[in-house]
């Protein structure tokens, strides 16, 4: 699976075209079993500004009856989207007691629709907008194994989406550059190759403490609430090569 996120990561960097990419990202999931994405900032998908990211393959029913019904409004894995920052299954989203009515309704819904076993992974930080990238089968459930590979491929994609819609719009994304110390560099590194503090400290020859205060430091100048999104933002910027 690390060789499926380096190649997407590779792809992702060099897209200029929002078309490349949604196809790119259908490919590198369709190899893990899963069929359908939908990538999109959390704004009011009517007035969508600059910088916004709208990506899916959604079916088209839905996706109409969706945009009619105004379905942002009351589908709770947008309000949880917004709430959040930690991935998150459907099927613990239907089970979830605090729903109100009109979401338990938008889930069923949703089901009807073949939308079963989704997982969202909301996206924060950096010079992006905040965004969910849901993954979804309708006949299959998440593997466990697979749950992390995506939660890396969903980061990946929005940023790239990011990127390509701030391009078009003649912004910069990624101004200014926010610089990591050698140390933090270092550190992020290990942390993108799945190693906990202690295990950086025993590599680097620095205490558990030190590696988490580098790490924390890293996450503090990228603005971001985990070290997943601060490596990603390491490689956007070209800090660190994964």
């Amino acid at each position: 699976m690390i060789d499926l996120v380096q190649e997407f990561v590779e792809a992702s960097r060099q897209s200029e075209s929002e078309d490349v990419l949604h196809a790119r990202f259908g490919e590198t999931i369709s190899e893990l079993g899963y069929d359908r994405f939908c990538a999109w900032s959390l704004v009011d998908p009517q007035v969508r500004p600059d910088g916004s990211v709208l990506l899916m393959n959604y079916p088209e029913r839905w996706t109409s009856h969706y945009r009619e019904r105004e379905y942002w409004r009351v589908d709770p894995t947008y309000r949880l989207g917004m709430q959040g920052t930690v991935p998150f299954l459907w099927t613990d989203v239907v089970a979830d007691k605090g729903l109100t009515a009109a979401e338990r309704q938008f889930m069923r819904e949703a089901g009807d629709a073949g939308l079963h076993y989704g997982l969202t992974v909301p996206v924060r930080g950096g010079q992006v907008r905040p965004g969910n990238v849901t993954v979804y089968s309708e006949d299959r459930e998440f593997d466990p194994r697979a749950t992390h590979t995506l939660h890396l491929l969903s980061i990946y994609l929005y940023e790239a989406a990011s990127r390509i819609s701030l391009d078009r719009s003649k912004e910069n994304p990624y101004a200014p550059l926010v610089p990591l110390t050698v140390r933090e560099c270092e550190c992020i590194k290990w942390a993108a190759l799945g190693k906990t503090d202690w295990e950086i400290g025993e590599i680097l020859g620095i205490s558990q403490s030190t590696a988490h205060f580098h790490i924390e430091k890293a996450k503090k100048k990228f603005g971001v609430a985990t070290r997943t999104q601060a490596v990603v933002q390491a490689v956007v910027t070209n800090q660190i090569i994964p």
